[in-house]
């Protein structure tokens, strides 16, 4: 494992392992080592994903970005499993807020409002069903299986442990406007940075560069040279 010094990084870490589908589980088992099984309850992952389920704060991938797929597919995050999940699609000359705001994303951001509402045990109640929606971990292999037609992919998390995931991409976005404010190679450019700091709504970059601290992609991308690979898409069987 020495060759990551030849290639510039101070370190490497290594994310726990998804287990494979069912069928192919033969001769595979999680790990031993909490760090290292992302099942295991004292695994990050799993810490990080019920502190999300207890927040109140809606996903920030809704707002702050969204997987444009190789065959034009739009996914609301990293980790749908399948195209029948998918939020729309998107093709050369469309407009892009025409999908971004579609009635999937829509709904998608409504549900975090509506759950905000509920009572702590309603609304965090893991079975899904009952009155209303919930917001429940959908980690396991046959999270999204198990949605209705009339179900969305947020309704059964498949990463509530990457909620917050956009938080320090957004914060180094806005660090880099405000830059452009007041360091701006010219009057054109210092305008235009200031716009596009007001249409983002003029976010506080402390609150956004403490939340994104407080993530778990940023503690583990800051033990490491590299991002946490994202979970791996499948196309739908």
């Amino acid at each position: 494992m020495a060759e990551y010094k030849d290639w510039g990084a101070d370190e490497i870490s290594l994310g726990p392992a998804i287990m494979p589908l069912e069928q192919y589980n033969d001769g595979f088992e999680p790990s031993t080592i909490p760090a290292y099984n992302m099942y295991h309850p004292e695994n990050m992952v799993q810490i990080e994903s019920a502190r999300q389920l207890q927040d109140d704060r809606a996903c920030t991938w809704l707002y702050g970005a969204l997987v444009l797929n190789p065959n034009g597919k739009v996914s609301p995050c990293c980790a749908v499993p399948s195209e029948q999940h998918d939020f729309g699609s998107f093709a050369p000359g469309d407009k892009f807020f025409d999908v971004w705001n579609n009635d999937k994303f829509k709904r998608a951001r409504r549900l975090f409002v509506e759950w905000a509402k509920l009572p702590a045990a309603t609304a965090k109640d893991d079975t899904g069903n009952g009155s209303g929606d919930h917001l429940v971990d959908g980690m396991s292999v046959m999270g999204a299986r198990a949605l209705t037609d009339k179900e969305l992919i947020c309704q059964k998390c498949p990463i509530p442990y990457l909620q917050n995931y956009t938080d320090p991409i957004v914060a180094e976005v806005v660090q880099d406007t405000i830059q452009g404010i007041f360091k701006g190679d010219s009057v054109g450019t210092r305008v235009r940075s200031l716009l596009h700091y007001l249409l983002m709504g003029a976010p506080a970059i402390g609150s956004l560069a403490q939340r994104g601290k407080n993530s778990l992609v940023w503690r583990l991308s800051s033990r490491s040279s590299a991002r946490p690979s994202d979970p791996a898409r499948r196309k739908a069987a």
